[in-house]
């Protein structure tokens, strides 16, 4: 319980006095309210604390914070971080600094607020974990991150000691006939750096379950791959969307590959549908400049996934950009700056092989009013009896690395409608 720390009258009461007590903690008592009429009425530090902003501060002693000052990125701050978490608060705050963790799990109605991504960092310690920042299970709404960098365990060498895991993965692991998932929430100002693997959101499968990953936002969100993610078979990632991820917008962000390896291996982002006609992505935005670079695949799509829209993005030194999957409908490409983009001698690959759109069976894409600069192999491709529906118009080329914007590679019965730009 803790040491009597006041004794105050209550003024306007009949014999009311509030007792605080000291070095309470989750759910210690921290005071209580006793009064001959109501009799006692307990305080616990959730209580005390829910809704509130607090500072990470208040749940170290000053042993634990002479340790974190001294060691930083090496100190263990996982329990401290979790009872912070588990407060009641609603936000927890971080000035400058770096805090080293195992894990962080993520709650409903709890955000994490760090100084600035510059200055304030969140380092993952050597771990079997999945996920450095995951969610809770059950819906877990309300739950932001801001203002963090955030890196990976690594080696003196820089080789990640946890090199399968990702930076931020919210995943619905939640029984069938419940609710769950990561909704309602925004991840801001962050940069994610020394991950092989960066940021994974994992919707449930079930199409009769409310399993989603839904109503995200992400704003200047940084995902810089480890310049070792090449080591690893597949590339590594910077972004996947998997099983039931809806209505999600990716404004102002970047996500570089790895620009090490030769030729260049991974990709940037994908979209997944686990299951046949289950829940896979869908209403997903990227804008407002947000930048993709450093890739064999910029944007890769499995099959049944639709409406994704890409407008005024940044996209450059990718081998093939995007590279659309089966029975995807519904895809948008606009006003973007492709630089580079589709050239699949870029990063040491193989000349030929490149291209800014590749469409699978019966799927539909709209690629308008984009720039198109530097060197490319192909504007759209599309091979087979696909029966696919692609609308080109205004799209501008001023380095004419190819013929005109009708530069396009098809077989079968492919319908593409082209207008000059």
């Amino acid at each position: 319980m803790g040491f009597l720390s006041s004794l105050a009258y209550t003024a306007g009461t009949v014999g009311a006095y509030l007792v605080t007590l000291l070095s309470s903690t989750g759910s210690s008592l921290v005071g209580y309210l006793s009064s001959m009429l109501t009799g006692n009425v307990y305080i616990t530090q959730e209580q005390k604390n829910k809704g509130a902003s607090v500072s990470i501060f208040e749940f170290m002693t000053p042993v634990q914070f002479a340790a974190w000052f001294i060691a930083q990125s090496t100190y263990d701050l996982t329990t401290i971080i979790s009872a912070a978490i588990g407060s009641g608060a609603g936000e927890i705050r971080f000035v400058a600094g770096t805090y080293a963790a195992k894990q962080i799990v993520m709650k409903y109605g709890v955000s994490l607020r760090g100084a600035s991504e510059m200055l304030c960092a969140l380092q993952a310690l050597a771990s079997a974990n999945a996920g450095f920042i995951i969610n809770n299970t059950g819906v877990v709404g309300g739950a932001n991150i801001s203002g963090f960098r955030i890196y990976g365990a690594a080696t003196v060498g820089g080789v990640p000691v946890n090199p399968t895991q990702y930076a931020i993965l919210m995943k619905s692991n939640d029984a069938i006939g419940t609710q769950g998932g990561w909704w309602y929430s925004n991840l801001r100002d962050l940069f994610v750096y020394d991950f092989n693997y960066g940021i994974k959101m994992e919707g449930g499968t079930a199409v009769s379950d409310l399993h989603p990953i839904q109503f995200i936002k992400m704003e200047g969100v940084k995902v810089f791959k480890s310049p070792y993610a090449h080591l690893q078979g597949d590339g590594g990632r910077a972004l996947v969307m998997s099983g039931q991820v809806d209505q999600v917008t990716g404004s102002a962000c970047e996500f570089d590959g790895d620009s090490v390896g030769s030729p260049y291996k991974g990709t940037n982002i994908e979209f997944i549908a686990p299951v046949a006609a289950g829940g896979a992505p869908s209403n997903i935005t990227f804008d407002q400049q947000t930048t993709i670079q450093w890739a064999d695949q910029a944007v890769l799509w499995g099959t049944w996934i639709g409406d994704i829209t890409f407008e005024n993005c940044w996209i450059e030194g990718c081998r093939q950009t995007f590279t659309i999957g089966s029975f995807s409908n519904h895809v948008n490409i606009k006003g973007c700056r492709l630089a580079n983009a589709g050239n699949g001698a870029g990063g040491g690959g193989v000349a030929g092989a490149g291209y800014i759109v590749s469409v699978a069976q019966a799927s539909s894409v709209t690629f308008e009013g984009n720039t198109i600069a530097g060197a490319y192999d192909k504007v759209v491709s599309c091979a087979g009896n696909n029966a696919a529906r692609i609308a080109q118009r205004d799209n501008y080329f001023p380095d004419i690395a190819g013929t005109d914007n009708n530069d396009t590679k098809t077989t079968g019965n492919t319908s593409i409608s082209s207008e000059a730009g």
